[in-house]
């Protein structure tokens, strides 16, 4: 259809040219929509349900409709691959877009409460995000992040194919950038020469004996587990730590944006509310939080229940009280200067990594335009590191181990060639652990004082109620804080049995004397014996307290 424009004077055309303005024709659909809406006689009762019947077969034919185990509604139209959520605007522009109905018109809302309908009959359908492992059969499917995926089969190649082709599907993170992965011209050689340079982007340095390097293989391998759900039920959380200026907030961002797009930001917690934290950790690919450093009421509970992989519930929308659980999809990190979350079941829970100031600082715009430029490649050399984990996996089983992130611990040693250097790696991540939960601890602190007033063996068996005694004596002394009553000492040195033992090189056992009264026992193991000039707290706590 072409319309004839210029301006007129007096009927006159004075522009000199006629434009020619091409307007698209409307589709089959809005123009039997437009029929039916604008046709007299008929009520507009049966007016709704006849455009709704069109509708609704419109685009039975264009895709498909979903409904996921947590009740998420979507479309996956058969052009573009991409699902589509019903509640988002992107799914009401594609309703406009074909039906020629506005959001403001009476036929819309119940047009889309008819597909909502139908989607909601739909039999539920698991709706993956990064990847789909399948543990019997061994094939590994990633997304893109846009409408294809890459398939392997087990000992065979990559190969390309569109989203939902196969039967699994993706939904893709709002702010994603598609992914075209580069393979090296020598796949088999076992270089991964681009991923490799990307790590070493992550400026660690050395902290409690564990190196910069060990510390890039432990996020390296988090980062790898990722695309192995099934193996990954809990969640580990990388954690950077450092003083300002450190690159905690780059090394957030490389991670996010390798693996989103250059449209991935960072939050801060302390501007977002509880429902937006859920909401991004249940529905993102990458949830990144910066600057941890005010206290946040719910946060510690929220990161608690995130790592055990526990749905978070709520009110369903436009519901009275039907509540719905969402599992945690996204891969959270966090940075702090000064952490408070140092409870010892968050600590067990996290990965603690380590930056210093750093000497010279880079514009953002070079290290993230250096990213884009090499994004494709670093995927290929990604793509190649599963697929060989994939094969190993094949040759390996569950590992039961002592860690408590059981499935990160199973992992890497299945995962890794050497299982001495894997085995090597977890302990120094234990002691990262270790040292977050009790660095600046009082009550840790307080003890190692009684224990260095009490050397060569330690502290022999005493009945819990004499030893808050003089850890009371102490931390007056020594200005420490400790738990105020004895029911809260005697629940923290209990909680605490593990982290007292790597920090303060005793063995702890406890036991049950007289009348049921506990007892406790910190006697130092042989490499914590040798003796060393006490500390001058050391020397007044044993002048107050000779005995």
């Amino acid at each position: 259809m072409a319309y004839t424009t210029g301006q007129s004077n007096g009927g006159k055309n004075t522009g000199g040219e006629t434009a020619q303005i091409a307007l698209d024709e409307p589709s089959a659909l809005a123009r039997a929509v437009r029929n039916i809406a604008i046709k007299g006689g008929v009520p507009i009762f049966d007016k709704k349900r006849l455009i709704a019947d069109l509708v609704e077969s419109e685009f039975k034919s264009r895709g498909e409709f979903y409904r996921t185990y947590d009740d998420l509604l979507y479309f996956l139209p058969n052009s573009e691959r991409r699902l589509l959520e019903l509640e988002r605007p992107e799914f009401a522009h594609l309703l406009m877009d074909a039906s020629g109905l506005s959001r403001t018109e009476t036929f819309f809302r119940f047009v889309l409460d008819r597909l909502t309908g139908l989607a909601w009959r739909a039999l539920p359908r698991e709706v993956h995000t990064l990847s789909h492992y399948n543990e019997t059969t061994g094939m590994l499917t990633v997304s893109n992040g846009g409408t294809d995926v890459w398939i392997r089969e087990r000992g065979g190649h990559w190969q390309r194919a569109l989203n939902g082709e196969n039967g699994i599907v993706f939904r893709t993170d709002p702010d994603a950038d598609p992914w075209e992965p580069e393979f090296p011209s020598n796949p088999d050689s076992g270089e991964l020469t681009h991923l490799n340079r990307f790590m070493e982007q992550f400026p660690f340095v050395s902290y409690n004996d564990v190196s910069a390097d060990c510390q890039r293989a432990l996020l390296l391998m988090n980062l790898l587990q990722r695309f192995f759900p099934p193996l990954a039920r809990t969640n580990l959380i990388p954690t950077f730590l450092g003083p300002p200026g450190s690159g905690k907030s780059t090394a957030q961002r490389l991670l996010g944006r390798l693996l989103v797009g250059l449209r991935f930001e960072l939050s801060d917690l302390n501007a977002e509310r509880h429902e937006g934290f859920v909401a991004a950790i249940t529905n993102r690919l990458v949830h990144g939080v910066d600057n941890i450093d005010a206290r946040v009421r719910w946060f510690q509970d929220d990161v608690a229940r995130y790592a055990t992989g526990i749905g978070f519930t709520k009110r369903r929308p436009y519901s009275l009280n039907d509540p719905v659980s969402h599992s945690p999809t996204a891969w959270l990190t966090l940075s702090s200067c000064n952490p408070y979350f140092t409870r010892s079941d968050i600590a067990d829970r996290l990965l603690p990594l380590h930056f210093g100031r750093l000497p010279d600082c880079w514009p953002e715009g070079a290290i993230f335009g250096e990213l884009e430029r090499r994004r494709n490649a670093i995927m290929g050399d990604m793509l190649l590191e599963l697929g060989r984990i994939e094969d190993r996996l094949a040759k390996t089983s569950h590992i039961v181990d002592k860690f408590r992130m059981a499935d990160f611990a199973s992992f890497m040693q299945r995962a890794h060639i050497d299982s001495i250097v894997a085995r090597g790696r977890l302990e120094s991540l234990r002691r990262l652990q270790v040292d977050f939960a009790t660095d600046c601890d009082d009550f840790i602190e307080t003890l190692r004082l009684l224990v260095e007033c009490n050397r060569p063996d330690g502290i022999p068996f005493t009945p819990v109620g004499e030893l808050y005694r003089q850890c009371v004596e102490i931390a007056k002394l020594a200005h420490l804080r400790i738990p105020a009553t004895l029911q809260g000492f005697g629940q923290r040195l209990s909680n605490q049995k593990f982290n007292i033992e790597s920090r303060l090189d005793v063995k702890f056992t406890e036991l049950r004397g007289h009348s049921n009264q506990r007892k406790v026992e910190l006697k130092l193991n042989a490499s914590a014996r040798k003796a060393w000039p006490p500390s001058p707290v050391v020397k007044l706590v044993k002048r107050v307290m000779p005995d």
